[in-house]
């Protein structure tokens, strides 16, 4: 089955999208948000979808990071997309709030997205998951004990305060994701410190 027939399956079983939704797209610039970005500009016409970007720099990787930036802009402005640039001192909003470095990323980027939303009046957030994500998220809660609960996973869908958080990547996996790039020959970055 083709990638865009499996997002569309996704879509379609989760409820993930409707008619002429305002979504902000969290892009890294990664494989992951390089295609979801791709994949729902394609959806943008028919479904008449006010797409805009979100990209985020937790300011830990210097120059590298302000590259990855760049790139998000890059491909947003050939999409024909505008977007919105956040950053924080994540280390510092870490060691400030008494969190992990990974929770205060976590908890950095989830604000500056609820904002763009909020600004573009955008019920939904879409996020780059996929089922690799997913099996891993399993795995690691399994090894910590959760419960049944607990083992659920990802979420191709959660309501968060005002907006819907979506995953509609979740159902494909990183290979057909990489396949996809490869054929489309669409580059992408690649994060060495990526854990958020």
């Amino acid at each position: 089955m083709q990638l865009e027939q499996k997002l569309k399956d996704t879509i379609k079983r989760f409820g993930l999208l409707r008619k002429n939704d305002r979504v902000i797209v969290a892009v890294s610039g990664g494989p992951d948000s390089v295609c979801l970005l791709v994949l729902l500009n394609t959806l943008k016409q028919k479904l008449n979808l006010y797409l805009h970007v979100a990209t985020f720099n937790h300011l830990i990787r210097g120059k590298e990071a302000g590259r990855d930036i760049e790139f998000v802009k890059k491909i947003s402005h050939k999409l024909g997309l505008a977007v919105t640039e956040g950053k924080c001192n994540v280390p510092e909003f870490a060691k400030t709030n008494k969190l992990s470095l990974e929770e205060a990323g976590r908890l950095a980027r989830f604000n500056f997205l609820k904002k763009v939303a909020a600004d573009n009046k955008a019920g939904k957030i879409a996020f780059g998951h996929n089922l690799d994500d997913q099996i891993e998220t399993f795995l690691m809660r399994l090894f910590r004990g959760a419960g049944l609960r607990g083992l659920s996973g990802i979420a191709p869908k959660r309501k968060e305060e005002h907006f819907e958080l979506i995953r509609p990547l979740i159902e494909i996996s990183r290979l057909d994701i990489e396949k996809f790039l490869k054929k489309k020959k669409l580059e992408f970055r690649i994060d060495e410190t990526a854990t958020f």
